[in-house]
C-alpha cells in the first residue's frame, strides 16, 4: 500500500500529521488552561460578590436598627419608611445572593440567603406591626389609646366627692403614672388591683353616693385600660419577634461568608485538580502522538531502505553479469519509477548485447561469403541506428546476388537482360556498369 504513495507525499503526510497533532494538543492545552483560569476567576468574582453582598446586608441591617431605635425614641412616622427602605434594600441584596447561589450551584449559600430573606421579611412585618401598634397606642400622650385612657382617667375625678374613694383614685392615678413612666407589669397590676378595689367599694356602698354614670365611667376606664394593655402586649410580642429576626440574621451573614469562602476554595481546588489531570492527559497524548509519528516515520524509512537495498542487489547482480536478475520493487513512488527505469535499462542493454552478438555473427557470415538475414533493431536510441546500418549492409550485399546470377548465365552462354545500374550503390554500381558493358560486347561479337 505504501509503495503506491510517492515518497514526497509520505513525508508531507508525516509532517502534516505531526504538525496537526502538535497544533491540536497545543490548542487543547491552551483551551483547558484558559477554561480553568476563567472558571477560577469566575469563582473568585462570585466569592467577592457574595462577600460584598453579605457586608451590604449587614450594613443595611445596622442602618435599620439605628432607625428603629430613633423611631422608638422620637416616635416619628417618617422613620418607618426609612426603616422599610433599609430592610427592603437588604432583602434585595439577599435575593441577589440567592441568584448567585443558584448560578454557582452552592446549596449552602442558597439556603442561608433564603433564611436571611425570610428573617428580613419577618423583621419588616414585625416592625410594621409594631409601628402600627404604636400609632394605635398613640405616638404622643394626646393621641390614640393613650389619649382615650387619659380622658377616661380624668373623668374619674367625679369619684373624688366620695371620701372613701379618694385614696383609691389617688392610688389609681399614681399606678397609672408609674406605668406611663416604666411600662412595667407591676404598675399595670397595681392599676388592675385598684380597679378591683373601686368596683368592690362601689358595689358595697357606692350606690348611695355615686350613680350609674359614675359606674359607667369606671367601666369605660377599665375597658380602655385593658385595650391599652392588650395593644401594648401585642406590640411587645412584635418587638420580640423583630429582635429575634434581626439577631438571626447576623450569624447567617457570618455563615454565608464562611460557606462562600469554603465553597470557593473547594471549587478552586477542584478546578486545579481538573487542570492538572488535563495537563497529564495532554502530556500522555503528546507522547502518544510522538510515538505514532515515530512509528509512521520508521515504517516510511524502512520502506525506503528496503527498496534501496533491493535496487542495490539488483544493480550488483546486473554488474556481475546476471542479466536475468529479478527486480522485486514495485509501486508508483519515486523508487518504483526508478526500478522501472532500471528494468528498461537492463532490457535495453540486453537488446544491445543481443544485437552486438548478431552483428558479430553477420560479420562472420559476410567474411565467409554468406549473406545473413536482416535484424530487428530496437525502436529507440542509438542502437536503432546501428541496427539500421547493419540491415543496410545486408541489403547492399544482397544486391550482389543478381549480379552473380547474371555472370553465371553469361558464362553458360545464356541470354540475359542488362542489370539495373540505379539499384546498386557506390562501387557496386561500377561493377554493374562493367558487367553490362561486357554483356553488350558479347552480344555484338560474331
Amino acid at each position: 500500500m505504501l509503495a503506491r504513495i510517492r515518497i514526497s507525499s509520505k513525508l508531507a503526510f508525516t509532517i502534516a500529521f505531526t504538525l496537526f497533532f502538535f497544533i491540536a494538543v497545543t490548542a487543547a492545552y491552551t483551551f483547558i488552561l484558559h477554561h480553568t483560569l476563567r472558571q477560577q476567576q469566575t469563582l473568585r468574582d462570585r466569592e467577592l460578590r457574595v462577600q460584598q453582598l453579605a457586608n451590604e446586608v449587614a450594613i443595611q441591617m445596622l442602618q435599620a436598627r439605628r432607625l428603629e431605635k430613633d423611631f422608638m425614641l422620637r416616635k416619628e412616622v417618617t422613620l418607618v419608611e426609612s426603616v422599610r427602605k433599609a430592610v427592603q434594600s437588604a432583602i434585595r441584596q439577599a435575593e441577589e445572593m440567592i441568584r448567585l447561589g443558584q448560578a454557582g450551584q452552592d446549596e449552602a449559600v442558597l439556603d442561608k440567603a433564603q433564611q436571611i430573606v425570610l428573617a428580613m421579611n419577618g423583621y419588616l412585618q414585625a416592625f410594621q406591626g409594631m409601628a402600627d401598634g404604636y400609632q394605635q397606642l398613640g405616638l404622643h400622650d394626646e393621641e390614640g389609646l393613650q389619649a382615650t385612657v387619659l380622658q377616661a382617667s380624668r373623668a374619674l375625678e367625679r369619684w373624688l366627692r366620695w371620701p372613701e374613694a379618694v385614696p383609691h383614685i389617688v392610688q389609681l392615678w399614681n399606678s397609672e403614672k408609674g406605668y406611663w413612666l416604666g411600662r412595667d407589669n407591676a404598675s399595670a397590676l397595681e392599676v388592675h388591683n385598684t380597679l378591683q378595689q373601686l368596683r368592690t367599694l362601689f358595689n358595697r356602698a357606692g350606690g348611695k353616693i355615686l350613680g350609674k354614670a359614675d359606674e359607667t365611667l369606671l367601666q369605660n376606664y377599665a375597658q380602655h385600660w385593658e385595650a391599652l394593655l392588650t395593644r401594648e402586649r401585642q406590640t411587645r410580642l412584635q418587638s420580640e419577634t423583630m429582635r429575634s429576626a434581626i439577631h438571626a440574621v447576623e450569624p447567617l451573614i457570618d455563615e454565608i461568608r464562611q460557606v462562600s469562602q469554603h465553597s470557593a476554595n473547594q471549587m478552586a481546588a477542584s478546578s486545579q485538580t481538573f487542570g492538572e489531570r488535563a495537563a497529564v492527559f495532554l502530556l500522555l497524548l503528546s507522547l502518544l502522538t510522538v510515538a505514532i509519528c515515530a512509528v509512521v516515520c520508521g515504517i516510511i524509512i524502512q520502506s525506503i531502505a528496503r527498496s534501496l537495498k533491493s535496487l542495490q542487489h539488483f544493480a550488483q547482480a546486473v554488474s556481475a553479469g546476471d542479466w536475468d536478475a529479478v527486480m522485486p520493487v514495485e509501486g508508483c513512488d519515486e523508487l518504483g519509477r526508478l526500478a522501472d527505469a532500471m528494468r528498461t535499462m537492463v532490457d535495453q542493454v540486453r537488446t544491445v548485447r543481443l544485437l552486438s552478438d548478431r552483428l558479430v555473427l553477420i560479420l562472420l557470415l559476410i567474411g565467409r561469403g554468406t549473406l545473413p538475414a536482416r535484424v530487428d533493431p530496437p525502436q529507440q536510441g542509438e542502437v536503432k541506428a546501428v541496427g539500421d546500418a547493419l540491415n543496410q549492409v545486408v541489403d547492399t550485399l544482397s544486391a550482389m546476388q543478381p549480379l552473380a546470377e547474371q555472370l553465371e548465365c553469361m558464362a553458360q552462354g545464356k541470354t540475359v537482360a542488362p542489370l539495373p545500374e540505379a539499384l546498386y550503390p557506390g562501387e557496386f554500381k561500377r561493377l554493374a556498369l562493367a558487367t553490362n558493358q561486357l554483356l553488350a560486347r558479347l552480344q555484338h561479337s560474331p
